[in-house]
């Protein structure tokens, strides 16, 4: 009989993978010194897996955020490639967030003060067909907010692109019609961009997309303008929803940091 595999080695080493399942699409937040974790969930209920890990290599299932994707009769009979598309998790204004993108029906948010519950119900941002990988910033210094989210070429023609919006402190409502932050269309040898990671910072505010086995940086003035891709910070990485093989010797082990 296998033992369970366990990334922990006990001496002060790991090995990868740390979590040896299929959590797609991870997102990760940290608060204090408790790290968070979810990840795609498609059709499944329940949905959202919250785990909690405090190093990174031991994690555990602490909850799920979603009882169950809807609406109910869209998914009555099962739906793989449907529902929870890489959800992101932030903490703000002490509040857990978690934005997702339903590729049929729109960009949907909760919040809860616990990050075990209750959850609010899911509330629909952005109504409409293809809008995946949202990603929220909330501006520390301005109090503004803002949402930035990709296409699926499968429900709206469009992909390879990148669109921003100015958002209510309160992430329940969009306020503008959004801009166009990166064409990917025009960049020479791009044809996936998706994956959106913003921050902000006084100089200016940045997104970090994943196009296929890259991860360029986007600059710009502020969040409501056009990024400037910045090639020079890219670095190879597994795109969403890939699996990678990882060569002899990556497994580890790794010592801790």
């Amino acid at each position: 009989m296998t033992a369970p595999w366990t990334a922990d080695l006990g001496d002060g080493t790991y090995r990868n993978p740390v979590l040896n399942s299929d959590w797609s699409d991870p997102d990760v937040v940290r608060v204090g010194d408790d790290h968070y974790l979810t990840a795609s969930s498609f059709g499944r209920a329940p949905g959202l897996p919250l785990l909690h890990s405090r190093d990174l290599v031991n994690w555990t299932l602490v909850g799920h955020a979603l009882e169950r994707p809807g609406p109910d009769a869209d998914f009555a009979v099962p739906r793989h490639d449907c529902g929870v598309w890489a959800p992101s998790l932030r903490h703000h204004a002490g509040r857990f967030w978690i934005f997702w993108g339903d590729p049929d029906h729109g960009i949907q948010q909760i919040n809860a003060e616990d990050i075990r519950g209750p959850w609010s119900a899911p509330h629909l941002v952005k109504a409409g067909k293809g809008l995946i990988d949202a990603c929220p910033l909330w501006d520390e210094e301005t109090g503004e907010a803002y949402l930035v989210h990709a296409w699926a070429k499968s429900r709206s023609g469009i992909k390879n692109r990148l669109t921003g919006h100015r958002m209510s402190p309160d992430g329940r409502e969009l306020l503008d019609e959004g801009t166009t932050l990166v064409d990917a269309d025009t960049i020479p040898g791009w044809f996936t961009l998706e994956g959106p990671s913003s921050t902000g910072t006084t100089a200016g505010s940045g997104s970090s997309p994943p196009p296929g086995e890259w991860r360029p940086a986007g600059r710009a003035p502020s969040a409501r303008g056009r990024s400037k891709v910045l090639r020079g910070a890219c670095r190879p990485r597994p795109g969403q929803h890939r699996r990678q093989r990882t060569p002899p010797g990556r497994l580890g082990p790794y010592r801790r940091g």
